[in-house]
């Protein structure tokens, strides 16, 4: 059973993620998107789960560039099959793919990294910083407000990442799924 800790930083990650996508302007919640929700994170947990166990004797720059290689492949399959493809047009079109090869790569770098130091459970706590991020992002580019529901949500996931984090150092063994 994981320790106490541990569960305050799930609920608290939960909690701060929902605050944050709740918190969100115009945002319409429908039995769909809830179920489809629930089996993406169903899957990343399997995926985190798996590919912890899996990649253990992997050095993380193995692993993470043969998982983006295989990312982009896929990718690049699903866009020529449904025809729901362009490239990227102007001078610095190279560069932009370039960057985004890097961005993806580096990406599952970070997360073979995180599997291995501080393991799947740890690792997907950690993970609910991405709404946070979405809405951060949206306001430097978008001109999104940063409401205090966002704010909120935003303390209740930093707080969570810091507890899963220290939790990690304090107990050595990953708790069995």
């Amino acid at each position: 059973m994981p320790a106490r800790t541990l569960v305050l930083s799930l609920v608290m990650a939960l909690a701060g993620g929902a605050i944050v996508i709740v918190g969100g302007a115009g945002v319409d919640i429908e039995t769909a998107g809830i179920v489809l929700a629930l089996g993406c994170s169903l899957a990343y947990t399997g995926y985190l789960v798996a590919t912890e166990r899996i990649a253990i004797a992997t050095n993380p720059m193995t692993t993470g560039l043969w998982v983006a290689a295989f990312a982009s492949i896929s990718n690049l399959t699903y866009a020529l099959a449904s025809t729901s493809w362009s490239l990227p047009s102007g001078g610095l079109a190279p560069l932009r793919v370039t960057a985004m090869a890097a961005f993806t790569a580096g990406a599952f770098l970070c997360m073979m990294a995180s599997l291995r130091r501080i393991g799947a459970v740890r690792n997907g706590i950690i993970g609910v910083l991405e709404p946070l991020t979405v809405a951060v992002l949206a306001a430097i580019f978008l001109g999104q407000p940063i409401t205090a529901t966002v704010i909120l949500g935003g303390v209740l996931i930093l707080g969570a990442g810091a507890i899963a984090t220290i939790v990690g150092q304090l107990r050595i063994r990953e708790p069995d799924l």
